[in-house]
């Protein structure tokens, strides 16, 4: 019955007109599904660091826990200064990827903001901003406690290795949507 190429109700692969579409349906979600699984654990090693190799009250999620925490580990060493910013680049690039879905410019549009982003973030730790907003927090009684945000700015050290970091994550994620999208 469905031997013609042009069946719209034929159920073998790779006959009937919507077949192709079908099939690129489950490709992309197989992809984005590859894509979320790997965030995942880029997020679990970031997070890692931060909580076997930093001290908890130096950071924002896990500030209020600090009193719990029995020391650092050392876990991953030298490359734990760095590690956080290229698994999250690597996660958030990718997870922006996957939310712009089929949309042609997915892969470049989410990899440059999320490159965009986390290079802005890394640079309002710099001492240049630093110098631009002290002198308004210092003049403004409502800005005393700016909140976490602005204690991230004051206090956070600006790396240009961080940023380097950023960069190879979000190559990495452009590279590895690229690869599975084909």
């Amino acid at each position: 019955m469905c031997e013609s190429q042009n069946c719209f109700a034929c159920p073998r692969a790779g006959a009937g007109v919507f077949a192709s579409t079908t099939t690129e349906w489950r490709n992309r979600r197989t992809a984005a599904s590859a894509l979320m699984v790997s965030a995942v654990l880029a997020f679990a090693i970031g997070t890692g660091v931060y909580l076997f190799d930093r001290s908890w009250s130096s950071v924002l999620f896990l500030a209020p826990l600090a009193g719990w925490q029995s020391g650092s580990i050392g876990l991953f060493g030298g490359i734990g200064e760095s590690l956080p910013s290229l698994t999250h680049a690597y996660a958030f690039a990718l997870l922006v990827i996957v939310v712009l879905g089929p949309w042609r410019w997915a892969r470049l549009v989410g990899a440059l903001t999320w490159l965009l982003f986390a290079c802005g973030l890394e640079c309002l730790q710099s001492p240049a901003f630093r110098a631009i907003f002290a002198p308004v927090h210092s003049a403004s009684a409502s800005l005393a406690d700016g909140g976490p945000f602005f204690d991230f700015m004051m206090n956070g050290r600006f790396d240009a290795v961080d940023i380097a970091a950023t960069v190879a994550g979000v190559l990495a994620a452009y590279t590895v949507s690229s690869v599975l999208e084909k």
